[in-house]
Parts: C-alpha cells; sequence; structure tokens
C-alpha cells in the first residue's frame, strides 16, 4: 500500500509538474547550525534520481533510474555555501564512489561545522 502511495505521487509530480521528485539517496549528514546546540539537523547527500515501477497486480515493485543525473542534494549545498562558505564538490559517478566522495566531504566541512556522516545509509524518499 505505501508502495502504490508512494509510485502515486511520484508520477503525478511528473505528469502534472515535470519534475521528478522521487530520490534513493546515499548518505546522511548530521550537522549542527551552530556549536551553542545539541540539535543535530540531518540531510540526504547524494540524491539518486529513480522511477518507481510495477508491471501488474501481482509483480514486485522496481527501481529503475530516472534519466536525470546523480546529483549533491542542491539545498543542503546552497546552506552550506550560504551559511558557512562551504562549496560542495559536485559527484561525478563515473569515478567517484559514495564513500570516496563522503571522505572527501568530511575533510572539506569537519573544520567548519560539527558533522558526523553515515556512509552506508540509503533511503528512498520524495
Amino acid at each position: 500500500k505505501t508502495l502504490k502511495a508512494l509510485r502515486y505521487k511520484a508520477n503525478s509530480s511528473v505528469e502534472e509538474q515535470g519534475i521528478n521528485t522521487l530520490y534513493l539517496t546515499f548518505g546522511m549528514l548530521q550537522w549542527k547550525e551552530t556549536n551553542n546546540t545539541d540539535d543535530f539537523l540531518s540531510s540526504p547527500i547524494i540524491l539518486v534520481p529513480v522511477k518507481l515501477l510495477i508491471e501488474n497486480i501481482t509483480s514486485p515493485y522496481r527501481l529503475k533510474l530516472h534519466d536525470d543525473e546523480i546529483v549533491v542534494n542542491p539545498t543542503l549545498s546552497h546552506k552550506l555555501n550560504h551559511d558557512f562558505g562551504i562549496n560542495l564538490p559536485d559527484f561525478d559517478s563515473t569515478n567517484d564512489s559514495p564513500s570516496k566522495y563522503f571522505e572527501k566531504l568530511y575533510d572539506i566541512i569537519k573544520k567548519i561545522i560539527s558533522i558526523s556522516v553515515n556512509f552506508y545509509e540509503a533511503v528512498l524518499f520524495i
């Protein structure tokens, strides 16, 4: 039931607005906006655009890559650039693995803000 609703929302977004909103994410950045707080924020790092497909009612659901590019979370990238002056590198899916990218990311921002990176977390969201 949940996958059916998720597929419906994703397809509606593509059909009505021409925008894919279904992503598989790799890595979560847990970070603080200031050192004066104990509250960590969590943000997905790498966004992989996908489609959720089903052939017929008895078939299992399948994930398929969408035509859009794999990207670093643009909202996170903008926030870190605007608030902290941190420019996140692009993710090159032909030369980078998620773990290599996470290491680069950690090295870039660890001196500026309090962070931790969960390397192996994958989440499907819309």
